[in-house]
């Protein structure tokens, strides 16, 4: 079926294909999801959120800070924490992290812990990586097949250490990990190594599943903090052995006086801070504190940061060694609220400058935090910390009528909008902290944490407030999603009026495509529902006879609505996950018509397919083929055609890669975006011609996997994740671009 007819608004100013030009002169820029408050002052913006496993510093160059991100990889400042960074990553085939060490001597030789808990097809790139350019690359120097536990092991630790009589003038000679035993996985035990951490041997084992840091002594005495409590490994011996006469519960933090080896430091969770002066053998109180762990000072010994365990005891420190300590004040400078305002908590950790004793930069609540007054106070300190994470395509949402406004909808945080086209974004009436949606959490409306907000979009109306969003908790066995609906900026959000949770048919709802018609204000398409009301309600969509029971599962595969045409908005497309089948309406949804059944699914790791419709032609479709490669489908001549983008990734030869998201730029069809699922490779790729070449456009962005949008008054392309989001100008002139107020970090 072939449709022709005028491009809806959103089309307008269609550019000419001569005007295309193979632009590669501009680099990313960063777009901080910044206050009205901090753009009148002048501050660049960084929202922080997200959480870390592990933070270190270099003692050689204090500048230099890095922190595991849970999932999103490494990142660092090299400003002593003024700004911050996610590196661009090229060879970290893993981005969920668990540990992070900086060499002592060289501030850009760095290891980390990096694991397949999100990419299991790729299991055997998980281990120890190595760095020794900051972040820019990495190479895996040990092989494992550890993943941490997320209820177990999702804590600020430190499980990397070096030995430090082994330092020498470039780099450091022996090394040491620990893995903690997972019972779902081999890898557990000490493991050493002797020439610079190249390679490494095991070197003993352990049934302990909970390790939280070790620290090497005098003679390669290597001493560790476990949930079993205190252990010590004795070079050459085989095993791990009880040490200490601690009081029962986890110890969390081990630390060795430099100049005095047989001076210990540890702390009892929830129970205080620990002192040997013989080794480790007697210990005697220093601190009583419901303590989560210690942070010292290696420059400065007798400077002790604790972190206490609830808000009402966040966090104290000492600077003579424990004889005396004071409390910090709480971080009132903070403008998200009192999540923010202290330093507690199990994601907590500080790291003092070894060359400045009053100075240190703490990690708590999802931000980050510095301190110039020895702990007495903590201001943030989050710049260019882009940690606020795009969901799925359509948690990007353009103003069909206003070229300046534009919102995002983020995990965990809720929706931001910008009417100024990214200088500052509102974060008051969309957010997940607004009254009424206290109060869904509260009633059990919508899940308490973590809270998604997957898809939202501005009704077609010039000059409207109105938005239809989705809102919940959206797993692969356990979604729990919402749609609600704002009027205007005084009336707030409320859910949808006629909500069923098993409506039409289990699973329960997933919501991960929403759009208004976008010609027609009254009519909502999302995923499975319809709404004729503006948003307000919706109706469960009749897919039949496309519901398909899989008996394997024991579960029902319901036909989910992938997009709209752009041209021809009445007409919507939809897939199934297992039944691998692309079908079409031609009448808002109200009868379906089969498409193509090519035998194979459209989704790979995400049960969002990677889908697309040209924005003039409703016969041309773009999703993957059989090799997870970017294909385009033609309804007419009932053809799918591979666009070869796949052989062109330069990745190890064993590694699985796939298209993850596909765009196409609104006002040149020819102009096609894909995504790759992968990290540690480029994952950003544009063809200018529609598919017959491709060209790597990833050039400064952090090697992770992406979510991609294409404003279709600008022709940029927005790419968020778990870095933040990322603007790129189009391949031909434009105006008003939002790239000319995104920042451009100091180190590019």
């Amino acid at each position: 079926m072939t449709v022709t007819c005028i491009p809806s608004f959103a089309l307008c100013n269609i550019a000419d294909d001569k005007d295309i030009v193979n632009n590669s002169n501009n680099n990313w820029r960063i777009l901080p999801i910044r206050t009205k408050y901090e753009f009148l002052h002048g501050l660049i913006g960084g929202e922080g959120t997200q959480l870390p496993h592990s933070i270190t510093r270099s003692p050689s160059d204090p500048n230099y800070i890095y922190w595991a991100h849970d999932g999103g990889g490494p990142w660092k400042s090299t400003d002593a924490g003024e700004t911050w960074t996610r590196p661009i990553g090229k060879g970290l085939y893993h981005v969920n992290s668990d540990s992070i060490k900086v060499d002592p001597t060289d501030p850009c030789r760095v290891f980390i812990v990096a694991t397949h808990l999100w990419y299991p097809q790729n299991k055997k790139f998980s281990g120890l990586y190595l760095s020794t350019d900051a972040g820019t690359n990495w190479k895996l120097v040990l092989q494992t097949d550890w993943s941490f536990n997320w209820n177990k092991h999702r804590y600020i630790k430190d499980l990397i250490a070096y030995d430090p009589a082994t330092k020498e003038s470039t780099k450091t000679k022996d090394w040491y990990l620990v893995f903690p035993e997972n019972k779902s996985y081999t890898t557990k035990g000490l493991f050493r190594s002797v020439d610079y951490g190249n390679t490494w041997n095991k070197i003993a084992d352990t049934s302990i599943d909970k390790f939280y840091q070790i620290a090497v002594g005098i003679g390669g005495k290597v001493y560790l903090g476990s949930d079993d409590g205190l252990f010590l490994y004795t070079r050459d011996s085989t095993s791990m052995e009880p040490l200490g006469n601690l009081p029962k519960g986890d110890v969390t933090s081990v630390f060795i006086h430099p100049s005095d080896p047989n001076m210990i430091f540890v702390t009892v969770y929830n129970t205080g801070c620990y002192k040997s002066i013989n080794g480790g053998k007697i210990f005697t109180e220093l601190k009583k504190i419901p303590v989560w762990a210690g942070f010292y000072n290696p420059g400065y010994p007798d400077t002790i940061y604790l972190c206490g365990i609830q808000k009402n005891n966040s966090t104290i420190v000492t600077h003579n060694g424990g004889k005396n300590w004071s409390t910090n004040k709480d971080c009132y400078d903070i403008p998200e609220g009192k999540y923010k305002t202290r330093i507690h908590g199990k994601q907590s950790g500080i790291v003092p400058n070894t060359k400045k004793p009053n100075e240190a930069i703490a990690f708590a609540n999802a931000n980050i935090y510095k301190t110039t007054n020895g702990g007495k106070t903590f201001t943030e300190s989050a710049t260019l910390f882009t940690g606020y994470s795009l969901v799925y395509p359509t948690s990007i949402a353009f103003d069909q009528f206003n070229p300046k406004r534009f919102a995002l909808g983020l995990a965990d945080v809720g929706y931001v909008v910008t009417t100024n086209a990214g200088k500052w974004f509102y974060k008051n009436y969309t957010t997940c902290s607004g009254d009424n949606i206290d109060k869904w959490k509260k009633n059990g409306s919508i899940p308490s944490l973590p809270t998604y907000c997957s898809c939202i979009d501005f009704k077609p109306e010039a000059g409207s407030e109105t938005m239809a969003a989705s809102i919940g908790y959206v797993t692969t066995n356990k979604p729990n999603s919402r749609h609600m609906y704002l009027k205007d900026e005084n009336t707030g959000w409320a859910l949808e009026t006629n909500y069923k949770p098993n409506n039409p048919q289990p699973p329960y709802p997933w919501i991960l495509f929403l759009q208004y018609h976008r010609t027609d204000p009254n009519t909502v398409y999302s995923s499975r529902w319809k709404s004729t009301d503006g948003g307000i309600s919706y109706q469960p969509i009749d897919f039949s006879p496309f519901i398909y029971h899989n008996s394997a599962l024991n579960t029902y595969d319901i036909p989910m609505i992938q997009g709209q045409c752009m041209s021809h908005p009445d007409i919507v497309y939809a897939t199934c996950l297992y039944n691998q089948v692309i079908i079409r309406s031609a009448d808002k949804g109200e009868t379906w018509t089969e498409v193509t059944k090519p035998g194979w699914k459209f989704n790979t790791l995400s049960v969002i397919p990677a889908f697309a419709i040209d924005p003039t032609d409703v016969d041309i479709l773009y999703s993957i083929d059989a090799n997870k490669d970017i294909a385009r489908y033609n309804a007419t001549a009932n053809r799918w055609t591979s666009l070869g983008l796949l052989p062109q990734v330069h990745k190890p030869d064993d590694m699985f890669v796939y298209v993850r998201y596909i765009a196409i730029d609104p006002r040149h069809k020819n102009i096609i975006y894909a995504s790759l699922g992968n990290t540690g490779i480029s994952n950003i790729w544009r063809s200018i011609d529609a598919g017959k070449t491709w060209q790597d456009i990833s050039k400064n962005l952090p090697r992770i996997g992406l979510i991609i949008g294409v404003s279709p008054h600008t022709g940029e392309l927005l790419a968020g994740g778990l870095c933040g989001t990322y603007v790129l100008p189009p391949p031909y002139e434009s105006n008003n671009l939002i790239y000319n107020n995104a920042t451009i970090r100091h180190h590019e």
